[in-house]
Order: C-alpha cells, then sequence, then structure tokens
C-alpha cells in the first residue's frame, strides 16, 4: 500500500486514527445502557488514528496516548535576556482544552485523568463522556460539537499520523475484533476496508441483526474491544 503524505492530509489522517479506536469504544458502549448511549453506525470516516474522537465532525476514537513537552528553541547569547524556554502544552492540556469546548457546546464531561505513564487515559475520558444522557452520536447536535471541538486534538501525541505499518496493524486489529465477536455469536461481516479502516469497523454492523442491546451481545462487543484493540496507539 503506498501513501502519500501532504501536510494537512497526514494531519487528518492523524486524528481520523483516533476515531477509529473511539469507534470501536463507542459500539461497546453503545449497549452499556439505555440513556445517553452513543452509537456509531452512521459516523462518517472521529480517535485516534478521537481517534480516529479518525473524524469528531461524524466522530470515534482508537488507543493509549504518550504524554509529550518540547521547548521552544532559545535565542542564542546576546547582550539582552534570554528568554527562558516555553513548553509546549502537553497532551493532557490539549484534551482539557477539548473537555472544555464540549462543556461549552453542553455536555457534561469532567477533565481527563492522567495514567502513571503520563499518558492521558483517553478510554476513562470517553467512557464518562459517553455516560452523558445529552451525548448521543445520531444527534446533529452531538456532531457538530464534536467537530467544531475537535481540532483541539490535532497536536496530541495520539492524533498524529500513522505509519503504513500502523494503519496495517490498526486493520488487523480490526480484524481480530471481527473474529472475537463471530466466536460469541455476534454475527458480524468481514470489515471492509476499500473506503478506509474506520469503514472498515462501521461496515462489520452495516445491514447486520445485531440486538446490541442484548446483554450477552453487549458483553460481547466490551471483551472482544478491550481484547482486539488494547495495544493500539
Amino acid at each position: 500500500m503506498k501513501v502519500f503524505f501532504f501536510p494537512r492530509i497526514s494531519r487528518q489522517l492523524g486524528l481520523n486514527t483516533v476515531l477509529i479506536v473511539l469507534l470501536a469504544f463507542l459500539i461497546g458502549c453503545s449497549s452499556a445502557s439505555a440513556a445517553g448511549v452513543a452509537r456509531v453506525e452512521d459516523a462518517e470516516p472521529v480517535p485516534p488514528k478521537v481517534a480516529t474522537i479518525q473524524q469528531v465532525s461524524q466522530a470515534p476514537i482508537q488507543a493509549t496516548a504518550e504524554a509529550i513537552a518540547s521547548d521552544v528553541a532559545t535565542v542564542a547569547p546576546t547582550e539582552t535576556p534570554i528568554p527562558e524556554a516555553v513548553t509546549a502544552k502537553t497532551d493532557e492540556d490539549l484534551t482539557s482544552e477539548f473537555a472544555a469546548c464540549l462543556r461549552d457546546e453542553g455536555f457534561n464531561v469532567p477533565d481527563p485523568e492522567v495514567n502513571a505513564d503520563g499518558s492521558v487515559d483517553l478510554r476513562g475520558f470517553f467512557t464518562k463522556l459517553s455516560q452523558d444522557p445529552s451525548f448521543n452520536w445520531q444527534d446533529p447536535k452531538t456532531r457538530e460539537a464534536l467537530g467544531k471541538c475537535r481540532g483541539l486534538l490535532a497536536d496530541a501525541s495520539f492524533a498524529q499520523p500513522r505509519s503504513t505499518e500502523d494503519e496495517i496493524e490498526l486493520q488487523d486489529q480490526v480484524l481480530t475484533f471481527a473474529t472475537c465477536l463471530r466466536d460469541q455469536n455476534v454475527p458480524v461481516a468481514d470489515p471492509d476496508f476499500s473506503g478506509g479502516t474506520r469503514s472498515g469497523l462501521r461496515s462489520m454492523f452495516a445491514g447486520q441483526d445485531i440486538d446490541r442491546d442484548d446483554p450477552e451481545v453487549a458483553k460481547a462487543i466490551t471483551e472482544c474491544r478491550e481484547s482486539s484493540f488494547t495495544n493500539s496507539r
């Protein structure tokens, strides 16, 4: 597979990958409770790699994030005082701004928590977001809010473009997800990646008679999602 990277396209690919993981997460969440649960089958290619909140104007988002902090270059020694280096925003800063933006749009979501290794707990963050009764993936208001706020994650380490190898790995994880579900008697279709990795995830459920409110189905989706995407970044 040949990949061409252009500045604006590459950044979009990064956000799209976050949304892929978010899609897998919200598929499980859509069965977890009766109220305030996001459904994703109609989402366009939100993660990563959001994510993929991978395109949050349709948005979900695949995976752990590493904290980043880089110093702005200082000027060479002169007779005037040298400005102190300025630390770039961390993933926690950026995700907190994203959360604040969603709160401004009417959603009840707290600031993200940080894991012991300094990475943002994206799974916990999106779990809490999906528990807000006003967060409904099929609601145009939700999609509009995600589309408005997702740009705040553009510089996060977990939203950067994936390499060809990473894309192949992610597709393998989607295939593993599908196999796991079928092993637990959830009749998903084979993923169709012709429209991209995220569309492959959605294609598994398109046109299938799957009752995700069934406790057994919900349990299977949750278990398979966790076992298939645990190592996604």
